[in-house]
């Protein structure tokens, strides 16, 4: 990864963890798709603010406190039906 890409993602990251934020005032759920362990603070916060948090992601490459703290957590590689094979 060059650092343009890391930086790239830091930005965009921190854009939608203060998206999470900031909109939390018009929606009940979230629905994360990442296992990224820096979305944990976001996370905390909404949910403080009474809104439900879904995270899904690889199970792999998911924070386990990010997983903890969903209110429900998607593994995607255990979601098979939800990938159709042509």
């Amino acid at each position: 990864m060059t650092d343009s890409t890391l930086d790239c993602n830091l930005v965009l990251d921190v854009e939608l963890a203060l998206d999470l934020v900031e909109l939390a005032d018009t929606y009940d759920t979230a629905i994360l798709v990442s296992g990224d362990g820096d979305f944990v603070p976001a996370i905390e916060r909404i949910q403080q603010l009474s809104r439900r948090v879904e995270v899904v992601s690889y199970r792999a490459t998911t924070s386990q406190k990010l997983m903890q703290l969903a209110d429900n957590y998607l593994n995607l590689e255990t979601q098979t039906s939800l990938w159709r094979v042509a």
